[in-house]
């Protein structure tokens, strides 16, 4: 097995259910972030054709309210993954420290092995969360930029 393959299933191992979970929550924030930079992607397009009266009010009632419940649910993920690698951080701390309590010999595998785990839970907590909310930032900005632009387009059509 490749080292970085060995490295990766390492830290998996290590960093326990929590790890696991917080890779499952970005991969879920990550991919309703994609999902949502295709909506105003595909929305933009539409404003662009001809049809463009029937696409405001459509828009209106539907895309913007989903929209942005969508966005509130990914804003949501990403604020999670911190509080994730936190909770990764008290297990693995907890670990170490029921460890080293009296009457029980400090094994320096057990240890490591719980430092290891909160290290690499708040570790993960941060790669997901730091990035995710400048992706956040950046759509949030998009739609708003695309918002303003279909409002000043419907205003122009409707004066026509």
């Amino acid at each position: 097995m490749p080292l970085e393959l060995q490295f990766i299933k390492l830290q998996l191992e290590q960093g326990g259910r929590i790890l696991l979970a917080t890779l499952l929550l970005a991969l879920m924030a990550y991919r309703e972030t994609i999902l949502l930079f295709f909506v105003l992607k595909s929305s933009k397009e539409k404003l662009d054709s001809k049809s463009a009266t029937r696409f405001f009010h459509q828009w209106k009632s539907e895309v913007v309210p989903r929209f942005e419940r969508r966005l509130k649910f990914v804003s949501i993920l990403i604020k999670a993954a911190p509080l994730m690698g936190l909770l990764g951080t008290v297990l693995g701390l907890y670990k170490t420290f029921k460890v080293m309590a009296p009457g029980q010999g400090p094994a320096m595998d057990m240890i490591s092995s719980g430092v290891s785990q909160a290290l690499i839970t708040t570790e993960m907590g941060r790669l997901a969360a730091i990035p995710g909310t400048w992706l956040i930032y950046i759509l949030r900005r998009r739609f708003l930029l695309h918002k303003r632009r279909w409002e000043q387009s419907e205003m122009e059509v409707s004066h026509a």
